[in-house]
């Protein structure tokens, strides 16, 4: 029916929405360590490996609504 098929493209736009927030979230965290991953700094393991879980963010998360944020070391 026509109302089942507004009701599905305003949830889809509403879960992309969602996840362009997480997106610029995720992206606003990676923003505060950059300096540390410039050539004169040494990164520390725990600084690699939340940086880089912080780009699985959308892939390690299938709900938008229920982010598993990593901890930063």
């Amino acid at each position: 029916s026509a109302i089942l098929k507004d009701d599905t493209a305003l949830t889809e736009c509403q879960t992309a929405e969602k996840w362009k927030r997480i997106r610029n979230d995720r992206n606003r965290r990676l923003a505060e360590t950059d300096y540390l991953a410039l050539s004169d700094q040494t990164l520390t393991d725990g600084m690699k490996t939340y940086r880089k879980k912080l780009r699985d963010v959308p892939k390690d998360n299938s709900d938008p609504d229920n982010i598993t944020w990593p901890s930063k070391p």
